[in-house]
C-alpha cells in the first residue's frame, strides 16, 4: 500500500470512528465503506461497520462484516466478540457460544485469564456443554489464589540456666558538647522544612460556577466563530452541571462541544462519566472503545492511560475494552 493510499484509508477510518462516537451512524457506515474500498484486506473497517450494523439493529449485516474481518484476522478479539453478539441477536445461541469459546481461547493464550473466563462463562450461559464447562472450571482453577500454607510451629527450646547480668556500671555524667552552628545553606534548608510543616490557613473556597451563564457564553462564542473559547466554556458548563446533579443539562453541553471538536479526548471522557452516572453502561463502553481506536490512530498515549484507568475501574471483565490496554 502506497503512503498516499494509506493516509486516505486512515482518514476514512478516523472519520468513521468520529461519526460513530457522535452517533451519526449513517455517516460512520459511509466512511467505513470508503476505508474498506481503499484497503479491503484490513479487518478494522469491517469490524467498525459491523458494530454500526449492531447499533442499527441489523445483526445479519453485522455478522457478514465480522465474518469478513475474521477471514482476514481469525484471532481478532473485536471481530470474535462482535460475531458472538450478532449471532446472539439472530437467536443462534450455540453458534454464539462456539464463537465465545474461540474468543476465550485467544484471550487465554494472551495470558488474560480474567477476560478469558468472562468470555467462557458467557458461552456457557448461552449453551451448556461438557467441554465448555471444563473450560470454565480450568480457567477458574487457574485464577484461584494458591492455598495458604500455615507456618510450622516454632521448635520448643530447652530451658537454659538463667544468666545473671552484671550490675550496671555508673557512667560519668558529662555536659554535651555544644552543637556547631549549621552552615548557611543547611540553615536555609531547615528553615524551609519548618515553614513547610507549619499550619497553613485554609484557602478560600472557589466561587461556584454559574453553569447556565457559562453555557450561554459557549453558545455566543460558537455563533461568533470562536471555536476554541466555545469548546472551553462548554466543557466548563458540562462539568459544573454534572457537579450539581443536572446530568441532562451536562450532556447537552457536551453535545454542543461535540459539534466543535468531535475528537476531543477530554470531552469523550466527560461523556463516559455522565453515561456511567445515568446507568448507561453500554453507551459508556461503546464510547471507550471508539476513544481507544482514536487514541491508537493518533498514537495518543496520555488518552490511552486515562481510558485504561476507567476500564480498570468500571469494566474489568470486558474483553474488548481490556484489549485496548493490553
Amino acid at each position: 500500500m502506497s503512503v498516499d493510499l494509506f493516509e486516505r484509508y486512515r482518514d476514512a477510518l478516523r472519520r468513521g470512528h468520529v461519526a460513530a462516537a457522535r452517533g451519526e451512524l449513517a455517516d460512520a457506515a459511509t466512511a467505513y465503506r470508503e476505508a474498506i474500498a481503499l484497503a479491503p484486506d484490513r479487518p478494522v473497517a469491517h469490524t467498525g461497520l459491523g458494530s454500526v450494523h449492531l447499533r442499527t439493529g441489523d445483526p445479519r449485516a453485522a455478522l457478514a462484516e465480522f465474518d469478513l474481518a475474521l477471514a482476514r484476522a481469525p484471532r481478532d478479539e473485536t471481530g470474535l466478540a462482535g460475531r458472538a453478539e450478532a449471532l446472539g441477536g439472530l437467536r443462534r445461541r450455540v453458534d454464539a457460544a462456539e464463537t465465545l469459546d474461540r474468543l476465550a481461547s485467544v484471550l487465554e493464550a494472551a495470558d488474560r485469564l480474567p477476560d478469558a473466563l468472562a468470555a467462557a462463562q458467557r458461552g456457557l450461559a448461552l449453551a451448556e456443554g461438557k467441554g465448555r464447562r471444563r473450560q470454565v472450571d480450568r480457567l477458574t482453577q487457574r485464577l484461584a489464589p494458591p492455598p495458604v500454607v500455615p507456618p510450622e510451629p516454632a521448635a520448643e527450646l530447652e530451658p537454659e540456666a538463667a544468666e545473671t547480668e552484671p550490675p550496671p556500671v555508673a557512667e560519668a555524667v558529662t555536659e554535651p558538647a555544644p552543637e556547631p552552628e549549621p552552615e548557611p545553606a543547611v540553615a536555609a534548608v531547615i528553615q524551609a522544612a519548618l515553614v513547610d510543616v507549619a499550619p497553613v490557613e485554609p484557602e478560600p473556597a472557589e466561587p461556584e460556577i454559574d453553569a447556565v451563564e457559562r453555557m450561554g457564553d459557549a453558545e455566543n462564542a460558537f455563533d461568533r466563530g470562536d471555536r476554541d473559547l466555545a469548546l472551553h466554556e462548554a466543557l466548563v458548563a458540562a462539568r459544573a452541571f454534572q457537579r450539581q446533579g443536572l446530568l441532562s443539562a451536562s450532556i447537552d453541553a457536551c453535545y454542543l462541544a461535540l459539534a466543535i471538536a468531535p475528537d476531543d479526548a477530554a470531552l469523550h471522557l466527560v461523556l463516559v462519566s455522565l453515561y456511567l452516572e445515568r446507568g448507561w453502561r453500554g453507551r459508556a463502553a461503546e464510547k471507550l472503545l471508539l476513544l481507544g481506536r482514536l487514541a491508537e490512530l493518533d498514537a495518543d498515549d496520555e488518552t490511552r492511560l486515562r481510558l485504561c484507568a476507567v476500564v480498570a475501574a468500571e469494566f474489568p471483565g470486558n474483553p474488548q475494552l481490556a484489549a485496548l490496554c493490553a
